[in-house]
């Protein structure tokens, strides 16, 4: 028999009870923290957009979307890594979920690293690829160049929120993006 879940862990069993009740508990943690991404994204652009005109919302704009091309890679990983992690909780292997954790967060602070130096290095081609206007390519730039270097935090909390719903916990990841959130909206504010 493998070695179980230890009952004061994080997991949470997921394999008793109601299905709908279960997938309705996940469900809308999930469904709330992907809204606040979104709500997050469009209070930049309001923000940028009333004190810095269109060209900084255009710079956002296109700078945004290489920025969530890079995320959404690594969202691969985290998904597969969640599911591993899943399945380990299921099985009750407490060692197997330990290994997958651990391989989740090796690869992708191997990514974070490299994602980071292609930000950082290519921003300006990948910029002039999308056709940034003259006027935006600047700020384009400064927004690029930042969030690249902050890609690291980006992936770090996409790897735990996987790990923490892999292991039945949606609600943290959530607390989690609604502090970001405010304090997103307040640091664009200063």
């Amino acid at each position: 028999r493998m070695a179980s879940i230890s009952k004061n862990s994080m997991a949470q069993d997921l394999t008793r009870g109601r299905i709908f009740t279960i997938m309705i508990r996940l469900a809308i943690p999930i469904t709330l923290s992907n809204l606040l991404q979104t709500v997050y994204s469009m209070v930049d652009m309001i923000v940028v957009g009333q004190y810095e005109g269109s060209a900084g919302l255009s710079a956002v704009t296109v700078s945004s979307q290489v920025i969530m091309l890079m995320t959404m890679f690594v969202m691969g990983f985290t998904s597969a890594g969640q599911v591993l992690i899943s399945q380990q909780v299921g099985a009750e292997d407490h060692a197997g979920m330990k290994k997958a954790i651990g391989t989740l967060f090796t690869s992708v602070a191997a990514i974070a690293v490299i994602m980071t130096v292609v930000g950082l290095t290519l921003y300006g081609p990948m910029l002039q690829l999308l056709n940034v206007p003259e006027e935006s390519f600047k700020q384009a730039s400064q927004y690029m160049i930042i969030c690249s270097a902050g890609i690291v935090f980006t992936y770090g909390y996409n790897t735990v929120s996987a790990i923490l719903r892999g292991m039945g916990d949606a609600k943290r990841p959530f607390i989690f993006i609604a502090i970001a959130s405010v304090l997103n909206v307040l640091l664009d504010l200063l």
